[in-house]
C-alpha cells in the first residue's frame, strides 16, 4: 500500500457473501511499480481457489 497512490480501504466484499472478513479495496488505478508478485486464480469443482504464481517482468 505505500506504493500506492490512492486509498486502499478494508472492507467487506461486494457482491458476495459477507464472511466477516475485511479485504482491501483500491480507489484508484494500480501503478505497475507497485505490484511485486502476480497470481493467476482459478476455482476447482468444490469452490476450492487455487493460486498459481506467474512469472511476469515488470518494468
Amino acid at each position: 500500500p505505500n506504493k500506492l497512490n490512492f486509498e486502499v480501504k478494508n472492507e467487506a466484499p461486494a457482491g458476495i457473501e459477507n464472511d466477516g472478513n475485511l479485504y482491501p479495496h483500491l480507489y484508484g488505478p494500480l501503478q505497475t511499480r507497485a505490484v511485486s508478485r502476480v497470481y493467476e486464480l482459478t476455482i476447482d469443482s468444490q469452490g476450492n481457489f487455487q493460486e498459481d504464481e506467474l512469472e511476469v517482468k515488470l518494468f
